[in-house]
């Protein structure tokens, strides 16, 4: 039997503090007109702004800030009758997803300033009717983990889930007071603002890298000392590259091959790590992979001295399905992986390896890989492609300086994108406890369970 403790009360959609009340979307909210022009429509210039659901769907968490986001545009023209132009506090929610997480998404409309804006395809656009909520709370509503329960209930057994007016006038909202909602509002606030600066900053990293990466790896910026030297630049098959430079096949480098064939029957449960190239592509973007398969430390000794294993210092290249993925042996730590979905590249000691991995970023190694797997059902990237990749090849101080500066900015870029992830975590967590009473914030004082 659930015990509820002092200050919390029974209802029909779950315990909520004793000093919440409850009301349905239908009793808080008006539903307003909205227009239903597809993307085809749309413009940069506009005489309205239009709130797509895809938008909602990909660009905007719980509060649309009018005066930071620019939103598509539609002409009047377009428009067979005019709908209610949006206002400060209006809720708009997206009524279709094909992903259960997105449904009833919804954001709340912030410093619209004199801008007119409708909102349109496959929404609803809600307007509190007595200043039930206070400002800034209205997006997280959906998010409520009670309010959130009763969406995937009518959303079940749907393979596309839709949201209909008739359902959603019957969601229940537990409703705290308004001076808890306003330090509920604040705080969630704060974090999508912390989150957005987060996200600002990876963004302008990784621009730089980009930048950085058409700068050495073309040699237009060289790390070496060039002083008192003129530079000369020389057409190639690849591009302009320093008179100073190669043009080189990976064939003609080092060996490229792959692994001795492991049979599905000698997976096992434990063992020596086993890769394929989806767990390749973890361990590239991660450092790490929860790995589920492995195979008998006998078999790879087997192999290892046979046809031999990756060496700190080698690179794995995934060459089915996502192309192109790469992960430089970094530790001696016993792995093997399957053959025919990534290429094992003998770099050891014959190439800077992680001067290659960062090449293997950029567009022109890309294209070359897009160019060679073009009308294969399943994109392939062979042995024998592999070693015809052509690459702009500086001595090997060069080399090793673009890889250090890149490495530098891939390291500062990880560092944005770990912190980006735990204020999202820390974010989620403050919402279960915050959206469900579970900690109260009364006159900006906790008061515990």
């Amino acid at each position: 039997m659930l015990e509820i403790k002092a200050g919390y009360k029974k209802t029909d959609i779950g315990v909520i503090p004793e000093d919440w009340e409850i009301k349905s979307y239908g009793e808080v909210f008006e539903f307003l007109n909205t227009i239903s022009n597809s993307r085809a429509d749309l413009c940069f210039k506009g005489d309205f702004g239009y709130i797509h659901y895809g938008d909602i769907h990909m660009r905007w968490e719980n509060t649309l800030d009018l005066e930071k986001n620019e939103l598509p545009k539609i002409k009047r023209n377009k428009i067979k009758k005019l709908p209610p132009l949006l206002k400060d506090g209006d809720l708009v929610m997206i009524i279709i997803s094909e992903d259960y997480k997105n449904i009833a998404k919804s954001v709340e409309i912030k410093n619209i300033g004199n801008k007119k804006v409708v909102s349109g395809l496959h929404t609803f656009l809600m307007r509190d009717k007595n200043n039930v909520f206070a400002q800034g709370i209205r997006g997280y509503i959906y998010k409520m983990p009670i309010v959130w329960k009763q969406f995937q209930k009518i959303a079940a057994g749907l393979s596309v889930f839709v949201v209909s007016k008739n359902n959603l006038k019957n969601v229940l909202i537990p409703i705290p007071k308004l001076e808890e909602q306003k330090a509920i509002a604040t705080i969630l606030s704060d974090m999508d603002g912390l989150i957005q600066s987060l996200e600002l900053l990876l963004e302008k990293a990784k621009a730089f890298k980009i930048g950085m990466m058409q700068e050495l790896l073309t040699g237009k910026t060289r790390l070496t000392d060039q002083s008192g030297i003129t530079i000369k630049y020389k057409k190639t098959d690849i591009g302009i590259i320093p008179e100073d430079w190669e043009v080189v096949t990976l064939g003609s480098l080092f060996e490229i091959t792959s692994s001795a064939r492991v049979f599905q029957k000698e997976w096992k449960s434990s063992g020596i790590p086993f890769y394929r190239a989806r767990e390749l592509v973890v361990l590239e973007g991660k450092g790490k992979v929860d790995n589920k398969l492995f195979i008998d430390k006998g078999l790879y000794e087997k192999h290892k001295r046979s046809y031999g294993v990756p060496q700190v210092g080698d690179m794995l290249v995934t060459a089915v399905g996502t192309l192109g993925k790469v992960y430089v042996v970094d530790n001696e730590k016993p792995f093997y992986f399957k053959d025919g979905n990534i290429i094992w590249f003998k770099v050891k000691d014959k190439l800077n390896s992680n001067y290659l991995k960062q090449l293997y970023l950029t567009p022109f190694i890309k294209q070359q890989i897009t160019d060679i797997s073009a009308g294969s059902t399943v994109g392939t990237y062979t042995i024998i492609s592999a070693k015809k990749t052509k690459i702009p090849l500086p001595k090997s101080k060069e080399q090793k300086a673009i890889a250090e500066v890149l490495s530098d900015i891939d390291g500062l870029i990880e560092s944005y994108s770990q912190r980006l992830d735990k204020a999202k975590a820390l974010k989620i967590g403050m919402m279960q406890e915050l959206l469900t009473g579970k900690t109260r914030l009364i006159n900006n004082k906790e008061v515990g369970i």
